[in-house]
Order: C-alpha cells, then structure tokens, then sequence
C-alpha cells in the first residue's frame, strides 16, 4: 500500500477550513483557464502493487503461509497468529508466487502450537512441487493427527497403500475409524494446486479432492470423525514420519467448505497493479498456471474533500491467457484529496490510498 501526503488536506481541520481550501483552488483553476492553461484532474497513486493468487479470499481465511519472507518463513499472513517454528525446510525464491520452502524428504517440517483448525467445516489448499515419487513410500504435504491413530484431524499427502499407487490423496479422521478419502492419481512432478474439503457431514460423499481447481473424487471410505487435538505440520505426518520431498508453497486453511468457483479462482494465480494518473487503472496479469476464465472486477474510489469522490465500475473479462495481462480502469474523473481505493477481483477485496490533485498544464 502507498500513500501519497497530500499537501491539501489536513486531516485534523475544520469543515471550514477545507471549504476554504475548494474555494481558493476553484478560483485558481478559473484564473489559469483563462491565461490558457488546462486543468487535469490526476491521480498520485504511484505503482500500488497487489500479489495474489486471485488475492486470498479473506473471508473465512484461519491461516495462510505465502513463504515469501525468508527471515520468517513461518510467518502467518492471514495475521491470525499461526505462527510455525521452521524445522531444516529452506527458503527457496521461486515458487509459485514469491518465495517457497524446500523439503528434502528426510527430516524437514514446518511444526505450530496448535492443531490450527480442528472441527470441520474446512478447506485445506496449497501448492505442491514433488521432487521425487518414491514407491510405497507416503510423503504427508501437511497433517494435524487424521493420519494417526485415533486422532482425529485432516491431511493431504501422495499415498501408497492398498488401491493407492501414488496418489494425492485428502483424508479426515482417524486411521482406525477411518477416513474419508479423495484421491487422484497419478502424483506429478509439476506445480499442482491442490484442496481438501469437508462439510463436516459424516458422509462420504462430502469429503472431496480438487486438483488444479478440478473436483476429481469423493471419499472411498467409511464416514469419518472429526476433532483434532494434534500440532499441525507442514512436511511430514503428525507423528513425524512420510517427509515430503519437494516445494511447498501458499498453504491456506478455511473454517469453510469453498466451493467450486471459489476453488477454480484460487487455482488461477493473478497479479494485479494499481495505477494512477487521469483515473485509475488496474493491470490484471495471469501468471499461471493455466488459462483464467470469467474473471469478476470492480473498482470502487471513495473519499476527497468533503466525501464527494463515489466512483464505481465494473466489469468480467472472459478469458486471461497464461502470461497475458488485461488492463480496465475507472475512466477520468473529477475530484480532490484523498482517496481510497477497492478492488475487488473475483471473490476476494484489497484496498490502497492514494491522493488526487488538479494538475495544470499549457494548452
């Protein structure tokens, strides 16, 4: 977020004061007009950059880890508190959006204090880059106890056993009771985005695996329970076996079931850039890993002196090609002081500020 001091506007002053302010500049604008000069509404916003993968879906968001600040890799962005304690994982800087941690298969894992989320409804997603598949050996990507036992929770892992040969697999409940499964197979060496999600409903018709945004099974198993009392981890199982080796990234927890739009939007990473000048502009970037389709927008600018500033478009673009960027704004328009900016792309908002002043040129 940046924001511009704005040289005419004290936060602190009175109605009147402002009141003065309009008046003299409404005056000034008149005089330069007729001397010749133009007057330009514009926009300082600087370059307001937005990373997101469409942004995050802040509703309903328990924890999310982006893994892009290497000197707090267990940072939880979401600001929820889940914070990890970062055991050997290394910080590496290409992942799928920033930044990414590496497992090496052997004994690295990302430990919190908590189970995170426990009780169900829930959605588990992350981004997963194997390394190596190896067979008849489980790599666990995350787990709070549903592996374990008779502790009760969530995991996501690649799975070999029984009718799994290699598959990513999202299972809830316990090893014994036992769990809801989905899987899809085969596992990949490729970026994939994958998400678990259970309603809570003891069914299990109600346990499903999204795969790159694509629901690809429901549980095979028997009904599952839920209630986790275990740490989460992130890179192995609850009780410390089945290390993954590879790349995790973006890892986010929901006290929701997301449903499938909202899964296929998160499954299609966008980066958005706020940009000033006579009306503001957003640069919408498609940076993988497939093509972005419907994609919802919606600008809202609100604010400057006295409040006046209420603009509001919106709009769908239809198609985003990988590595293609879309360019909509709100068109010019007139106005002076802060601003606030909202954005709105798909199912989740961010917000700037910037500030607009009247810029006058020669004609």
């Amino acid at each position: 977020m940046i924001t511009i001091y704005n040289l005419f506007f004290n936060r602190g002053g009175s109605i009147l004061m402002n009141k003065e302010i309009v008046t003299k500049s409404i005056v000034i604008a008149t005089m330069l007009l007729f001397l010749g000069a133009s007057v330009v509404p514009t926009i300082f916003a600087g370059d307001i950059k937005i990373n997101n993968s469409p942004i995050t879906f802040a509703s309903n968001l328990v924890a999310y880890w982006s893994f892009d600040d290497s000197s707090d890799v267990g940072h939880d962005d979401s600001e929820n508190g889940n914070q990890g304690l970062n055991n050997g994982a290394t910080w590496v800087s290409d992942g799928v959006i920033g930044g990414a941690l590496d497992f090496d298969g052997s004994n690295d894992y990302v430990e919190f204090s908590s189970p995170v989320l426990g009780q169900p409804p829930y959605s588990i997603c992350a981004w997963v880059k194997p390394e190596s598949i190896t067979e008849n050996e489980n790599q666990y990507i995350l787990a709070n106890g549903g592996e374990i036992g008779t502790h009760n929770g969530f995991f996501i892992n690649i799975e070999w056993q029984e009718i799994y040969n290699g598959d990513y697999s999202f299972g809830v409940g316990t090893e014994n009771v036992f769990k809801g499964h989905s899987t899809y197979h085969p596992a990949t060496t490729n970026w994939t985005f994958l998400c678990g999600t259970w309603d809570g409903i003891a069914d299990i018709s109600h346990i499903k695996l999204y795969v790159n945004g694509v629901l690809v099974g429901n549980s095979v198993s028997n009904p599952p329970v839920a209630g986790s009392v275990l740490n989460l981890i992130i890179g192995s199982s609850s009780n410390h076996k089945g290390y993954f080796d590879g790349l995790i990234d973006e890892v986010r927890i929901y006290n929701k079931e997301l449903n499938a739009g909202e899964i296929s939007d998160l499954n299609n990473i966008l980066e958005c850039n706020i940009q000033g000048g006579r009306g503001i502009s957003v640069n919408i970037t498609n940076i993988g890993p497939t093509n972005a389709t419907n994609v919802d927008w919606q600008i809202n600018v609100k604010g400057g002196l006295l409040g006046l500033i209420n603009v509001n478009k919106s709009g769908t673009i239809e198609t985003i090609a990988l590595g293609e960027s879309v360019t909509v704004g709100t068109g010019m328009f007139l106005g002076l002081g802060k601003i606030q900016i909202t954005l709105k792309v798909d199912e989740d908002t961010n917000t700037a500020n910037a500030t607009q002043l009247f810029i006058f040129t020669r004609m």
